[in-house]
């Protein structure tokens, strides 16, 4: 049997609340110390999700989708850029809390994360992840930059 599972669609009410925190900063080094160069700027995005509740048209059913895979209740985003002439090194950490399949049993079998009988199964959770991109890049020309990453 194929199932196509679609995280959103139109047939749906959702009520959602929480909220973004962002900061952001850049410097020239040489305000600090006089014999530094370049710029730095640094950024930090924080989501924090308190409710993402889907209300079937249909059915009338509420399910409450905060910590499933696609909506974790925790994500931060934080970038690091150096710049120095005609180079930038730039540095960004992304995390993700960790998520459960589904949420809710009651509504059936969503996606394979509940037992027979009901209750949830192992293969249901998904441990926090985080990732690390670092990228340079190098302007070899007014129009030419090349990227390595």
């Amino acid at each position: 049997m194929l199932e196509v599972d679609s995280p959103s669609a139109n047939e749906n009410i959702f009520d959602t609340a929480g909220f973004d925190l962002e900061i952001n900063y850049g410097t020239d080094l040489n305000n600090w110390v006089d014999a530094l160069q370049g710029q730095l700027s640094f950024t930090l995005f924080l989501n924090h999700l308190t409710r993402w509740d889907e209300t079937g048209i249909v059915s009338g059913d509420i399910d409450d989708d905060v910590g499933e895979v696609t909506r974790p209740e925790n994500r931060f985003t934080g970038t690091l850029a150096y710049d120095i002439g005609a180079w930038n090194i730039f540095w960004r950490f992304r995390f993700w809390d960790d998520v459960k399949d589904s949420n809710t049993g009651h509504l059936g079998n969503e996606n394979g994360g509940f037992t027979a009988d009901g209750t949830i199964g192992e293969l249901n959770n998904l441990d926090a992840i985080s990732y690390h991109d670092l990228q340079i890049k190098w302007d070899f020309k007014d129009n030419i930059s090349v990227y390595a990453g």
